[in-house]
């Protein structure tokens, strides 16, 4: 039962500031990398669905076969190419930076303050509708990006579509999070007209 009350006891508040603080620094240190290593010589890859895969893999199962997905990738890649990939990997990494920070601006301001307040309801509504839109640009991007690099690699194939599920469903977990937070800011108003 110790671990049990142990968990129950936890700043969980303070915990998740901890974490968002640190993945701000994360993403944007992920765009550095990735732009000094693409400047840097780094080779430039990207998927392609519906080319002959022309590899031998052993070690198959039975019944099993080797599928018509592949890398391709270039080791001195053009300046169109490396900003077809910065293009590419960018505006997610941006985009997923920003909305950690908004996140742990709520989270601070939730830990200094009374969390149920209607500024802490507008700034999940406002983190909800930027991931949402963040994913339809972000997706939208990376289907459009992957498949001009792809063309400046090989004649023909597809890149594989990314989806924006993911997204969806963390602006609807952060909604859900806000209108939870503004139920609570409603009846706590309720409850002083009463007392």
């Amino acid at each position: 039962m110790t671990v049990f009350s142990s968990m129950r006891d936890r700043d969980w508040l303070r915990d998740l500031q901890l974490v968002t603080g640190p993945a701000v620094i994360l993403f944007a240190g992920t765009i550095v990398f990735r732009l000094v290593a693409a400047l840097t010589g780094g080779g430039v890859c990207v998927d392609i669905v519906g080319a002959p895969v022309d590899v031998a893999i052993t070690g198959l199962r039975p019944n099993a076969h080797a599928g018509n997905t592949a890398a391709v990738c270039v080791e001195s890649p053009s300046t169109g190419q490396i900003l077809l990939m910065l293009l590419h990997e960018s505006p997610a990494l941006i985009a997923g930076g920003i909305a950690a920070l908004l996140l742990h601006r709520v989270i601070r301001d939730a830990r200094r303050h009374d969390p149920f307040t209607a500024t802490t309801v507008r700034r999940l509504r406002q983190l909800a509708w930027f991931v949402l839109v963040s994913g339809i640009v972000v997706t939208a991007a990376a289907n459009t990006t992957s498949t001009l690099l792809l063309h400046t690699m090989v004649e023909r194939g597809t890149a594989p579509n990314e989806t924006m599920w993911t997204w969806l469903f963390v602006a609807i977990g952060i909604g859900a999070a806000g209108e939870i937070v503004n139920r609570g800011f409603a009846m706590r108003a309720e409850l002083d007209t009463v007392i």
